[in-house]
């Protein structure tokens, strides 16, 4: 049982390190994170960096995760002083480059939560390239810093496109 007891306490750092680098080839996610939202919120984001250190261009075209209903690729854009979500259908990380999805900017929706969130609570993200490799990304649950409002996603889930 001890034995048992220390493998266990000797694992868990190691898959919390997975949990923000995920790599498949040449593609690598790196810091994935949500923001924790009010205890009734449906639509959440999530934000990371995708880093793409090949010599081509990888796109991805497909986001899903088992505790939410859905997930889109969405981009925030200011028209007008009003800031809106646009939606995307892939994402190109260019040879040798990263894209950077954070508040304010690209992101991936996740909508329709199938439980709360909480601080310290893993996501399991799973993302599709166009060759048909998958990444499965674990993205870390992080409580707002103080001063700091959660993103109001609470509109997102009925816009049309």
């Amino acid at each position: 049982m001890a034995i048992l007891l220390r493998s266990l306490l000797l694992l868990v750092p190691g898959l919390l390190a997975l949990s923000a680098f995920a790599a498949s080839g040449e593609v690598r996610v790196i810091d994935p994170w949500v923001q924790e939202a009010p205890p009734n919120a449906k639509v959440l984001a999530a934000y990371l960096e995708i880093n793409n250190s090949g010599a081509k261009t990888q796109i991805v075209t497909a986001v899903g995760s088992p505790a939410f209903e859905r997930v889109e690729i969405h981009r925030t854009i200011a028209d007008r002083n009003m800031a809106g979500m646009e939606l995307l259908k892939e994402l190109t990380i260019l040879p040798n480059s990263s894209i950077y999805m954070k508040p304010g900017g690209l992101h991936f929706m996740l909508i329709g939560a199938r439980k709360r969130l909480r601080a310290g609570d893993m996501v399991p993200l799973n993302l599709t390239l166009k060759d048909g490799n998958t990444l499965a990304v674990s993205a870390t649950v992080r409580a707002a810093k103080p001063g700091e409002r959660p993103a109001d996603h609470a509109k997102h889930g009925n816009h049309a496109h």
